[in-house]
């Protein structure tokens, strides 16, 4: 690999992730070691509640799976880096970029790039303490297997970078992060790097690449074609037909992993309050932990399983969702509809899963698509959705 005066090495952030799973994987099992020689005695002694405790080194044993699964991603792929033409990575440019992986991959479809601009907006301290990551622009491209080479044990995926003009660049703002992050299904442990890039207003920016121009010229993608893309990545189906109709579907388990946590916390609630009731037959908290973990087990079922089907019309808008299937229908016809608009839902993380909400003049509010993550993704539907003689809003 050699490295060229004018070129800079940028290494992918797994390493700093498979450190931070094995510090917290060994924190949290030392800490909770003693609950194993301490809970025995306790449970023998009568206190039934005290069994609770084993979800502490329950936890623990997630903590070590994820660190063993960062420990052999790190075996298999090393550190990848990415090495970048120029110094630095200009807004309204082009430049050359090679993805150097110390393995030889082969995988089992084309490689996807993504490239994306976030801010991270936090508002509150302390409990109150929210934390917002927004997307002000992506842009998502395919690196076929052909234009893949390999150099003894090392992989190298060559990457056009296109920094559109009209965005941010890094030095704006602290809150501001460029990051390109390449993926693919390989056997085994799938393939995926993040990196974070420094992009800054340098003489050379050309205004004329911009947001569009990447998408039309540069991508060899149409502005819908680009959209389209981001709607596949959130495995949400948009059909548009020649007589102004279009329909949005939202199929259900598009958040597996966000179902997951929602249940395993039902079922942790749920399992506090039947051993509180059965040790201490204390009615008034198993009832309340009960509670808890069955709106919780709720909302996990809720948000894996159902589905939205939104067909828009120029004389109406027609609403089907259910469990599975889209069976239950409400029809809003144009003349009723007040608005269309975004509204912040469940929360994951940093990740909000933003709702499609239709307002009525009688005042009357109804979800028409839940679970979106990309800016771009709501404002296409908002668009899609929303008549000219009607408000929109985001």
């Amino acid at each position: 690999m050699n490295k060229e005066e004018q070129s800079i090495f940028l290494s992918a952030k797994t390493g700093a992730t498979m450190l931070v799973a094995i510090i917290c994987a060994c924190f949290w099992n030392l800490v909770s070691l003693p609950l194993f020689f301490i809970l025995p005695d306790e449970i023998a002694s009568g206190n039934k509640l005290a069994a609770i405790g084993y979800i502490f080194p329950a936890i623990g044993l997630l903590l070590i799976a994820l660190a063993v699964y960062t420990v052999f991603f790190r075996r298999k792929y090393g550190i990848p880096q990415l090495c970048i033409s120029q110094q630095t990575l200009a807004l309204g440019s082009m430049q050359h970029a090679t993805a150097y992986i110390r393995a030889r991959i082969h995988p089992e479809e084309p490689i996807r790039c993504l490239l994306k601009c976030t801010k991270t907006t936090t508002t509150g301290s302390g409990k109150q303490k929210n934390t917002i990551v927004r997307t002000l622009w992506s842009a998502a491209t395919t690196i076929s297997h052909d234009t893949t080479s390999y150099q003894e044990h090392e992989t190298h995926i060559p990457i056009e970078l296109a920094i559109p003009f009209d965005m941010p660049a890094t030095c704006d703002s602290d809150n501001l992060e460029w990051t390109l992050e390449l993926s693919a299904p390989t056997t085994g442990i799938d393939f995926k790097a993040l990196f974070e890039l420094p992009v800054t207003k340098t003489e050379t920016s050309n205004p004329q690449i911009d947001s569009s121009t990447i998408n039309t010229a540069i991508l060899g993608q149409s502005n819908d074609e680009a959209i389209q893309s981001l709607f596949k990545d959130e495995k949400i189906e948009r059909v548009q037909h020649s007589d102004n109709v279009t329909r949005i579907h939202t199929p259900p388990f598009r958040h597996i992993g966000v179902a997951f946590l929602l249940t395993l916390t039902g079922l942790v609630f749920s399992g506090a309050g039947g051993a509180a009731f059965y040790t201490e037959k204390s009615y008034f908290f198993s009832l309340i932990f009960v509670a808890i973990g069955l709106i919780c087990i709720y909302a996990a079922i809720n948000n894996l399983l159902t589905t939205d089907l939104v067909e828009s019309t120029p004389e109406k808008i027609t609403h089907r969702s259910g469990w599975l299937i889209p069976w239950r229908k409400t029809i809003f016809p144009r003349s009723e509809i007040k608005s269309i608009h975004k509204k912040d839902g469940m929360q994951s993380g940093q990740t909000i899963h933003n709702r499609i909400c239709l307002k009525t003049h009688a005042h009357k509010e109804h979800i028409l698509l839940r679970g979106i993550l990309e800016t771009k993704v709501v404002q296409t539907i908002l668009n899609d959705l929303m008549p000219d003689t009607a408000d929109k809003k985001q």
